[in-house]
């Protein structure tokens, strides 16, 4: 799962889940639900406890 230096890569199976490399879901204390962000060009995980920063009323 791994690509260049800093990169990493899952897989995403045939009814869409993913799974996520253990050191992010630790790092970002990602548990049980999380909450999706769509953006132009990617999608943000979020722990449901977080909200995206466009939510944060900057």
């Amino acid at each position: 799962m791994t690509g260049t230096p800093g990169e990493l890569f899952a897989v995403l199976d045939r009814v869409g889940r993913l799974q996520l490399p253990r050191e992010h879901i630790e790092r970002y204390g990602l548990r049980g639900r999380v909450r999706l962000s769509s953006e132009t060009d990617h999608v943000g995980v979020w722990a449901d406890r977080t909200k995206p920063p466009s939510d944060q009323g900057d």
